[in-house]
């Protein structure tokens, strides 16, 4: 084949759709069938033998085939791109060769090799564990035959080998025994099984060759008659140990410890093999792979980050692993175990009883296999998402705009309870140097005096001060943190439609492909498209305009040198608010709001592209400001192209944040849009994320499911209602000065003065778990 796409004969698509894979429900098959299904990209058709009884998902192409009779393996490979081998080392030696050949004449062009383990290139180990020698032969054979090759290194799996017995990692946990290799401090590779997957979908799912000669993107190509190297720890038996204990909450003292020689090992697995006793096979390859002076260790060469693959928690894995103890001696059900372990996304066909005890839990299954779709990355989609993988469940982000599309124009004030969430997710400490950060609002009256001083800092264990910043800098450390986790956005993907929403998932268009997911969570805006699967009602304005800019600090002669600092000041036409946006102080945002009528989208862009007329609204009623409101206006009306204005719409509760199967669900301003004068749209739109992705966590039984999240909405709801109250006295407060002296006569003056504000601070998770007790039980 030519080296390039642009010389491809017509038709050629630079996309490798056909795949073909052996050992679809196997151990290390069926997370790389799951990992191929999540990309959407790709037809895939599993070869099985005639009359397997193999459970295999949805949206598979099944082949039987007879491994006797090379014209059924031909059939079922005719018109393939890619063939996937995985088979059990004990399977016939010559199956292998039978399907390379098949292949070949089939015309398949490429083949991944059953293999999935240590680094080719670590010849000696290879031999030493009789594995290398076979692996190298299939791969030569590949290639006599005129086919290319694509291996993975991946070292040993990880919650397979932790759950396999003594004889893989050393732990029974039966018998809270730990055999421990020489000093237990060699370190080697390990992979889960779902990493594995992931990297292998992530491989079929680039281009599979470049576009021309100045294409140096990744390719299919790039890995051709080569290794795929991938992580997802580098441990010790001591580094397994304590995770071990932290996840069991066990000591030492509940252990029984001992050590044994890796070279003794080794040599008994050997003698045990040569006797023809299989089980010693996994003795001397575990044994022989920790030892001290040439390790299975493929950290320097794991490309993860090259492949976009994510990041991953040991613990997590650990509980995985300990969960497939369990399993794989069929002793419980899905029913029993408290977190659904990703070490059983696909392969439920391990467990022992009857598959209806699973059909009650579909969407925890799901989740855990094929992720969340996020629509919208703004701050609520990247905090989910972010919080998503806290949890270990995958989720990806489709946005409809370009990936530059974002633009400076105002800041955003973080109080306690988003500082609180962002310090959960590893953001705040990256904001500190980046933020104007205060514990103090004041409000003056017109003669410049402080009138009200409001506490914005938060009491207790997760204390926090509030934090000012631009929009846009927040947004650029949020994307970073995905990046750095390879959590996958997707720009130009416009969420167009649902095409179907059941219990088992969600289908959907974003822009021209179809997509899937078990679940998918609209975090897209005021404007959200994602809104009208759930409800006909839209966004309502408020009837208040806030027009505002910015300007140096500096530039203004202030009665006092901290006056700008978190001030509004109270005048007889309303209020003018001045909020610093930089860490120094020295860039301020200026704002006053007022009623006005409602224009349409075409009239409210006409007004955003009129300075003249922003000017004139800036300045009206300008003789009856006092000087320093009047310095400040003035300053702002001389760089005219930098005043914005906001019309201040807001979503009337909703009956539901969710469709009927639960699995679409709306978050931030997408369901609950609230003025800019709340101070508090980002915030929830963060609690949001950070509890909805605690509450998927858990598992939930399917009839259950729809009451948990009316529990989680109706307890965000009460907060969102109490911000709504104090959003109306704020904004009483900001009207003008005839207008608060008629509310301070028919209202209590205490509910516009309070300054206690440890109820907004607070996250409260305490009672949201009480609330999802009762569900948990049932």
């Amino acid at each position: 084949m030519a080296r390039y796409a642009k010389d491809q004969p017509a038709g050629f698509t630079n996309e490798i759709e056909r795949v073909a894979i052996v050992g679809a429900g196997g151990t290390v098959g069926s997370h790389i069938v799951n990992a191929l299904l999540q990309t959407g990209k790709h037809t895939i058709t599993a070869l099985t033998r005639q009359g397997s009884t193999n459970n295999l998902p949805d949206g598979i192409i099944v082949a039987p085939i007879d491994y006797n009779d090379e014209s059924t393996l031909i059939a079922a490979l005719e018109n393939q791109q890619f063939l996937i081998i995985t088979m059990a080392p004990n399977a016939p030696r010559d199956t292998h060769s039978k399907l390379a050949q098949a292949a070949a004449k089939a015309g398949v062009p490429y083949i991944m090799p059953n293999g999935y383990a240590g680094d080719i290139e670590q010849v000696k180990l290879g031999a030493d564990t009789i594995l290398g020698p076979i692996a190298k032969a299939n791969r030569d054979e590949i290639e006599r035959l005129g086919m290319n090759w694509i291996t993975v290194c991946c070292g040993f799996w990880f919650d397979y080998s932790l759950a396999g017995g003594e004889n893989r990692f050393g732990f029974d946990f039966d018998k809270k025994t730990l055999t421990i290799y020489d000093d237990g401090n060699v370190k080697n590779s390990t992979s889960t099984l779902a990493q594995v997957g992931r990297a292998v979908a992530k491989v079929l799912s680039l281009k599979e060759l470049p576009d021309d000669e100045n294409d140096e993107s990744l390719t299919v190509s790039t890995f051709l008659n080569k290794a795929v190297y991938l992580n997802s720890f580098i441990v010790s038996q001591r580094d397994l140990f304590e995770s071990v204990k932290r996840v069991t909450g066990t000591s030492d003292s509940d252990w029984t410890v001992t050590h044994e020689s890796t070279k003794k090992r080794y040599k008994e697995g050997m003698a045990q093999v040569k006797r023809g006793d299989m089980s010693g096979f996994s003795k001397l390859l575990y044994a022989r792979a920790f030892f001290p002076e040439d390790p299975s260790n493929l950290s320097a060469k794991a490309q993860n980050r090259l492949l976009g693959l994510p990041e991953e928690e040991l613990d997590e894995a650990t509980k995985d692993g300990i969960a497939l103890v369990e399993v794989l001696k069929g002793r419980v059900t899905l029913l029993n175990i408290k977190v659904i372990p990703r070490a059983l996304d696909l392969d439920l066909s391990i467990v022992t009883e009857d598959e209806s005890n699973l059909k009650g839990f579909t969407m925890s299954v799901n989740i855990k296999t094929n992720g969340v779709a996020i629509i919208g990355a703004g701050l609520g989609g990247t905090a989910l998402a972010l919080a998503l993988h806290l949890q270990s469940i995958p989720c990806r982000i489709f946005e409809a705009r370009s990936a530059h599309s974002d633009i400076l124009s105002s800041g955003v004030t973080l109080t306690p309870n988003g500082c609180r969430v962002l310090d959960e997710l590893g953001i705040l400490s990256r904001l500190q140097e980046k933020s104007y950060i205060c514990e103090y609002t004041v409000t003056k009256d017109a003669d410049d005096k402080t009138v009200r001083k409001t506490r914005i800092a938060s009491d207790g264990p997760y204390a926090h001060p509030c934090y000012r910043l631009y929009r846009l800098t927040l947004l650029q450390e949020m994307k970073m943190a995905l990046a750095e986790r390879n959590i996958p956005i997707f720009y130009d993907m416009k969420f167009e439609k649902i095409i179907s929403d059941t219990p088992e998932g969600v289908v959907f268009q974003v822009g021209d492909r179809t997509e899937r997911a078990a679940m998918m969570i609209g975090s897209d805006g005021i404007h959200s498209t994602l809104r009208r699967h759930i409800t006909d009602l839209s966004p309502v304005y408020t009837n208040l305009l806030c027009v505002y800019g910015h300007i140096p600090t500096e530039s203004v002669e202030w009665p006092d040198r901290d006056f700008a600092a978190g001030c509004t000041i109270l005048g007889k036409p309303g209020s003018l608010f001045m909020v610093p946006e930089v860490a120094d102080g020295s860039d301020l945002m200026i704002g006053t709001q007022f009623a006005y009528p409602e224009a349409d989208r075409k009239g409210w862009e006409a007004l955003a592209s009129d300075p003249a007329s922003l000017s004139a609204l800036l300045r009206k009623d300008y003789d009856q400001w006092h000087d320093t409101a009047r310095r400040a206006i003035d300053e702002l009306c001389k760089r005219p192209e930098s005043i914005l204005c906001w019309p201040f719409y807001a979503m009337p509760k909703l009956h539901s944040w969710s469709s009927s199967s639960g699995n679409v669900i709306m978050i931030g301003d997408a369901a609950h849009a609230m003025p800019a004068s709340s101070g508090q749209g980002v915030n929830q739109a963060l609690e949001d994320a950070f509890s909805l992705a605690k509450v998927l966590s858990y598992e939930w039984n399917d009839e259950v499911w729809p009451k948990v999240l009316s529990t989680w909405q109706s307890w965000r709801q009460d907060k969102i209602d109490r911000i709504h109250e104090m959003m109306r006295a704020t904004n009483m407060m900001r009207s003008s000065e005839l207008e608060r002296s008629k509310l301070l006569e028919t209202e209590s003056k205490d509910q516009f003065t309070k300054n206690n504000m440890q109820w907004l601070f607070d996250l409260d998770l305490d009672t949201l778990e009480a609330k999802l007790a009762d569900h948990r039980k049932l």
